[in-house]
């Protein structure tokens, strides 16, 4: 386990005694609550457990980042849609790559209004070149 402080473009962390790493936020690919820690899951599968809340990540880089449960942030440009388990009341948000992580019913809200907004940027941007 290590301490972790934040840093403008990521996260200082301790992986050896005195030698604080740090790493950027393109490394990372989402966090995850591990008990009273958090999980950094990094792009190249290796996980770094730190003493942190993942909310307070969440918040400081929320321009990147966006929390879809109460125990996981994902990457916000990772998220390609979301959807219903069949029968179910599960949401999953479906990342690239194939994965999907659960996702809570008030965290979806977000996670829809953030997609729809894509959506719109990118209808948008093409209207306008075909007018042009």
């Amino acid at each position: 386990m290590s301490y972790a402080a934040l840093a403008p473009n990521g996260l200082l962390v301790n992986l050896k005694i005195g030698q604080p790493t740090l790493i950027t936020l393109d490394e990372i690919s989402h966090f995850a609550a591990a008990d009273k820690y958090g999980e950094i899951h990094l792009r190249d599968g290796k996980v770094v457990l730190i003493h942190y809340a993942i909310t307070r990540i969440a918040e400081a880089f929320a321009d990147q980042f966006i929390m879809i449960k109460r125990d996981t942030v994902v990457r916000r440009s990772e998220i390609l849609d979301y959807r219903r388990v069949k029968d179910t009341a599960n949401i999953l948000a479906v990342m690239t790559g194939g994965r999907e992580f659960a996702m809570s019913r008030r965290h979806a809200r977000e996670v829809r209004k953030m997609l729809q907004a894509r959506m719109m940027a990118k209808h948008s941007w093409t209207s306008k070149e075909h007018t042009l």
